[in-house]
């Protein structure tokens, strides 16, 4: 019985299969016995229809609710490219300003005495006479080779942006000494001077100021700090770093 009914998957079969089973029941002598026999023989495949509909319906809710979790998933796939996208400078692809500060002011939040932070505040020395005397397609070209460098010297978790034509900003994180900052920003100045681009004779520089923090503060507290740091590197002569004296952030009220 149950392998008569398994067969009425196929729609073209059932009117076969119940003329077969009929003609079979009708060897049995006994009313009671065939009408019972029928009776089951109906329910049976009633039940197979029953089931097969569940079936069906249970397989179209699965793949409506799949497809539908594909979109979401691709919607918020889109959404947070979108976020991405909008926050970086559409030149240099790294965080514009506005960005920069709102990252930063996370990061600031989990710095403590075992974990420092330092805002630095990079400009390039003299761009404005690059851009008059070589073009504004050589400015250019220095501005994207200095970006590829402060890249290089992020680790985990560390940022930078662009805050404006020619000045930028990176806040590192981690630390948990003076010379480490030291020693990203030599390296940096380091590899600007070697910078070397056709047509362009005259060598390139950055002026870097610094902010060390030890503790939580606001971003304009420590940003004030790092661009009096960077005054003081053009100062004394430009193509140099200069950490802010008061090297730990004081916690604002």
């Amino acid at each position: 019985m149950e392998h008569l009914v398994s067969l009425v998957d196929n729609p073209l079969m059932l009117a076969r299969l119940s003329n077969q089973y009929i003609r079979l029941l009708s060897e049995f002598k006994d009313e009671k016995l065939k009408d019972a026999l029928l009776e089951n023989y109906q329910l049976n495949l009633q039940a197979k229809k029953e089931e097969q509909k569940r079936g069906r319906q249970s397989l179209a809710l699965k793949m409506e609710l799949e497809e539908s979790q594909y979109q979401q998933k691709k919607i918020m796939a889109q959404n947070e490219r979108l976020r991405y996208t909008s926050e970086l400078d559409g030149f240099t692809g790294i965080y514009h300003k506005k960005a920069f500060q709102e990252h930063a002011d996370e990061l600031i939040k989990k710095v403590n005495q075992h974990n420092w932070g330092a805002l630095l505040i990079l400009d390039i020395d003299h761009f404005k006479e690059v851009n008059d005397t070589y073009g504004h397609l050589a400015g250019d070209e220095a501005i994207l080779r200095i970006v590829d460098i402060m890249k290089k010297v992020l680790q985990t978790g560390d940022i930078c942006g662009r805050i404006g034509g020619d000045e930028f900003s990176i806040f590192l994180c981690g630390l948990a000494q003076e010379a480490q900052v030291q020693k990203i920003m030599q390296s940096i100045l380091k590899q600007v001077h070697e910078i070397r681009l056709p047509g362009l004779d005259m060598t390139l520089t950055m002026s870097i100021g610094c902010c060390l923090i030890q503790k939580p503060c606001s971003f304009t507290h420590i940003y004030q700090h790092s661009d009096q740091a960077l005054y003081k590197a053009k100062e004394k002569g430009r193509n140099q770093a200069y950490l802010y004296k008061e090297q730990f952030c004081i916690q604002e009220n």
